[in-house]
């Protein structure tokens, strides 16, 4: 017994020194490779089966990366509890050149009988646009259709559909993110808040532009920068850019946010009126897209964008009201800037200013016990367990301590399998 538990600490030591030895591309579950202008995609790698006898197995707690294609991509999410809700959220981003007609991205949850529990078109919320976020937040809810609750596993698919007046597939070969989340039903589901009639009225929240901090906003949804509301907030963007922020929201809150792009400079009047509009958007944690603001730059004065989200209830998965969200957790603040070819080298000041309202913790679900789910976080570049060995093996240190510990763990394992055969 104590000669097999050594062998298993070798086995470790090999497994741990086979990561080590990983080549950096895989080090790493696929980071998407950034964009040109920096953005980037987590999570672990997977390949969408062509067919669905070649789906892909996603867990339900899990962040995937994979690559948009021609065909339709399939995956398998088996389920680890009854009658619970599974939420999928997908995200991809427009490339930088997209034209007016980019492709249509639609993702379904099914049963593999091909009942529909769910369905989605993913959108950037204003319409297409280069460089723009394009995501959605599918939900199969138990008791909303049927057949879809008893299965021990849904089907996700994502496909694409040419635009009306596009050349060829432009989403094709483009990175997508994948977030699996399973969710008990609550013991009080039949006693939590309706849904609010539609999103509150704009409350004064401020802005702070002598007081704010500077952040330089995340690159991607893994890494977004967290935000403390009430605060304001001074960001530099490009064109073409693509800034993310976090902002955890409770049961019974909402949320408004309001970015503010100062009257530019006269030598940079001429660049912002070639520029399209600037975006502000509100996601919740599976990418759901709850508010979108937009504004047109213009040069005699400055641009004001507002998104606000009515409050987070459980609920808002069964009406769908506008802004509403059904998950608590971290939301995501998205602002997108237009590129512009000739004026690359510009550089826009935003003021972002955020504020919650409500009462925290009001109207929370109670779950079965021992059943609290953690939903996805967007501070951890996700990835899973495998990544995040793989992310501790690539520290320098690390690889010199594993590569020593290793090395005495094969000499002593070598040494005691000798003296096992001789005995």
């Amino acid at each position: 017994m104590r000669l097999r538990r050594r062998a298993r600490a070798v086995g470790t030591a090999l497994a741990l020194a086979g990561l080590v030895s990983l080549p950096a591309d895989l080090a790493h579950a696929a980071d998407g490779g950034p964009d040109a202008d920096g953005f980037e995609f987590s999570g672990d790698e997977v390949s969408g089966g062509g067919s669905p006898g070649d789906a892909a197995e996603l867990a339900v707690d899990g962040r995937y990366l994979d690559t948009l294609t021609e065909g339709t991509l399939h995956y398998r999410i088996p389920r680890e509890a009854v009658d619970s809700s599974l939420h999928v959220g997908v995200m991809t981003r427009y490339p930088l050149d997209a034209d007016d007609e980019f492709d249509v991205i639609t993702a379904t949850l099914s049963t593999w009988d091909g009942t529909s529990c769910a369905y989605d078109v993913l959108s950037s919320g204003a319409g297409p646009a280069p460089g723009a976020v394009s995501s959605a937040h599918l939900v199969s809810v138990p008791g909303q259709t049927e057949g879809c609750d008893d299965e021990e596993e849904l089907v996700l698919t994502v496909e694409l559909e040419q635009g009306s007046s596009s050349e060829g597939l432009q989403a094709a070969g483009r990175p997508a993110e994948i977030v699996v989340f399973e969710e008990p039903t609550p013991t009080d589901a039949d006693d939590l808040p309706e849904p609010e009639d539609g999103t509150p009225d704009w409350e004064d929240i401020g802005r702070d532009v002598a007081g704010a901090e500077e952040v330089d906003g995340g690159t991607s949804f893994a890494e977004a920068a967290e935000l403390e509301p009430g605060g304001t907030y001074r960001v530099t963007l490009a064109p073409g850019q693509v800034r993310v922020f976090r902002v955890p929201l409770d049961w019974g809150q909402r949320l408004q946010a309001e970015t503010y792009f100062p009257e530019p400079s006269e030598e940079d009047q001429d660049a912002w009126r070639a520029m399209d509009t600037v975006q502000l958007s509100v996601l919740d944690p599976l990418f759901g897209r709850l508010a979108n603001g937009t504004g047109f730059l213009t040069s005699g004065f400055g641009t004001e964008v507002r998104a606000s989200t009515a409050e987070v209830r459980w609920a808002e998965r069964t009406e769908f009201t506008p802004g509403g969200s059904s998950v608590a957790g971290d939301h995501y603040l998205v602002i997108h800037v237009p590129p512009s070819e000739d004026h690359q080298d510009l550089e826009l000041e935003a003021q972002l200013t955020l504020q919650t309202f409500g009462e925290a913790g009001e109207g929370a679900p109670e779950y079965p016990e021992d059943q609290e789910p953690e939903v996805p976080g967007s501070g951890s570049s996700g990835g899973g367990p495998l990544a995040a060995m793989r992310g501790f093996a690539e520290h320098p240190v690390t690889i010199a301590v594993i590569g020593v510990v290793g090395s005495l763990l094969l000499i002593s394992g070598g040494g005691l399998l000798i003296a096992a055969r001789r005995r």
